[in-house]
């Protein structure tokens, strides 16, 4: 059964999705860029200094604003009421801040 799905997948993505990525990354598209990136080192830019970033800031938004802070209070801290506010205001406040000040820092804005 394994086999079967490894062939499977092997055939997938060797086969008729090879061409298209090998096109911008060893043949005819190799020197097209975007902003001086190539293909991939576009994506991968976008991917780890926007992305990445920005969803761990909407996580932590999410989580110290919009959740149901009774649910979190019981599944994180239980009775300890200063380390859930800590957590809390931390949630709110201090990782977003931290994390789009590092990316900031990174993309060099």
């Amino acid at each position: 059964m394994r086999q079967i799905f490894i062939r499977l997948n092997e055939s997938r993505f060797c086969g008729q999705y090879r061409g298209s990525t090998e096109f911008f990354r060893f043949n005819i598209g190799a020197h097209i860029t975007i902003v001086g990136f190539t293909f991939f080192e576009a994506l991968d830019e976008l991917t780890a200094n926007v992305i990445w970033p920005l969803g761990s800031v909407y996580i932590a938004i999410f989580a110290g604003w919009l959740m149901n802070q009774q649910i979190i209070h019981e599944q994180l801290m239980g009775k300890e009421e200063k380390l859930y506010h800590f957590w809390l205001i931390s949630m709110r406040y201090l990782t977003p801040l931290a994390i789009l000040g590092i990316t900031f820092r990174v993309i060099g804005v």
